[in-house]
């Protein structure tokens, strides 16, 4: 029976990929890190949005350290937050805290930050603060920091 349960969750996870986590997947790709999405955690019984490489001479060295089972990104879309605010669902909240408990390193990319983010000096530019990597000064499609306009304040 557990074993049907395990199944039809995976079946029903794969198909709940949003266009923001498309979107964020391709930016982390940018940074030069290798991407799996919604890969099935048969431990949990989680489906997580973005698998990072934990070994990857990118990462940083907490996630490197013994006893870090995987480094995770989840996309948290507006259904992961309680109706017109920023307080995460019981639900993400409890797989946000399974996760971690497991060993994962736990990286969240909250809707409203993800739209914000161009007007902060670019995607790539905040999933590298928010994943603590340096962000790779040539790789394919890296912009840098955009200059923020010097346009004359209202008062």
């Amino acid at each position: 029976h557990q074993a049907e349960c395990h199944r039809a969750l995976r079946e029903q996870s794969q198909s709940r990929r949003s266009q923001m986590q498309s979107d964020v997947a391709a930016s982390v790709r940018k940074l030069g890190l290798r991407v799996r999405e919604e890969q099935w955690d048969g431990e949990s019984g989680y489906s997580l949005d973005i698998v990072l490489d934990a070994h990857s001479p990118r990462a940083p060295p907490h996630v490197r350290a013994d006893g870090v089972k995987g480094w995770v990104v989840e996309v948290d879309g507006p259904a992961h937050f309680l109706k017109g605010s920023r307080i995460s669902t019981g639900n993400t909240m409890l797989k946000h805290s399974h996760l971690r408990g497991l060993g994962f390193c736990l990286v969240s990319v909250p809707h409203w930050e993800w739209d914000n983010a161009r007007l902060w000096g670019g995607r790539e530019e905040y999933l590298a603060r928010k994943l603590q990597v340096e962000p790779p000064a040539q790789a394919e499609g890296w912009r840098g920091p955009r200059k923020r306009s010097q346009g004359k304040r209202l008062p």
